[in-house]
């Protein structure tokens, strides 16, 4: 996202999404606890590969990032097209770090960035796709999901849209006020999201006929 922007990569800000006051603890009231999905749902590529769009939330990449959807929210119509069908993933990590990316594309080889995959496309088998897990080096995280734009409230709106880091099971609870925690860290930069809370996957389908 910081290369659309500025042509080159931000370096990690020590000042990043996590508050230097906030326990393990803390972070198990605030975003759930973590947990590791099944290795059988990770794919190898997942486990092998790292997205190129990964971010780091923190005061410089926030600041990126509230300027390019400021001016998709302000009236760009390809801006508003491209983030309403391509969803910027979003995961908490253990030490409550928010982590941002593409939802990628890779050729299956290299690890090579290939496409931003789009909400409704299907993998056509050449390529591999990058989802969340692969946002995290240990693959354990708290509560992840999704960002897009909604072309007809014209507002961003995060959501827990992760099949494996965003939905309630019997492993792992995740709850609208998790969800509410996470779009207060946002807040707290300077970005203003709107909440969707998924109680399952059925949901999902449900809501991405309805946009």
């Amino acid at each position: 996202m910081e290369a659309a922007l500025d042509g080159e990569r931000d370096e990690i800000s020590p000042t990043a999404s996590a508050d230097p006051r906030s326990t393990l603890d803390d972070n198990d009231v605030r975003f759930g606890e973590p947990f590791r999905p099944a290795d059988e749902r990770i794919s190898p590529a997942e486990m092998k590969f790292h997205p190129s769009s990964a971010t780091l939330l923190n005061n410089l990449t926030a600041n990126h990032l509230s300027r390019l959807m400021n001016s998709i929210s302000d009236g760009c119509s390809i801006g508003q097209h491209l983030f309403s069908s391509f969803p910027i993933l979003w995961i908490v990590d253990v030490s409550g770090q928010i982590i941002l990316a593409l939802e990628e594309l890779v050729d299956t080889n290299h690890g090579t960035f290939v496409a931003a995959r789009s909400r409704i496309s299907r993998d056509n088998g050449r390529f591999e796709r990058l989802g969340h897990p692969s946002l995290l080096a240990d693959k354990q995280g708290r509560i992840g999901g999704e960002i897009v734009f909604d072309r007809r409230a014209l507002t961003w709106e995060i959501s827990n849209s992760s099949g494996r880091f965003g939905y309630s099971t019997l492993s792992a609870s995740r709850t609208q006020a998790h969800l509410n925690a996470v779009r207060d860290v946002f807040y707290d930069f300077g970005i203003e999201l709107s909440t969707l809370y998924l109680p399952d996957q059925n949901e999902l389908s449900i809501q991405t006929a309805l946009k």
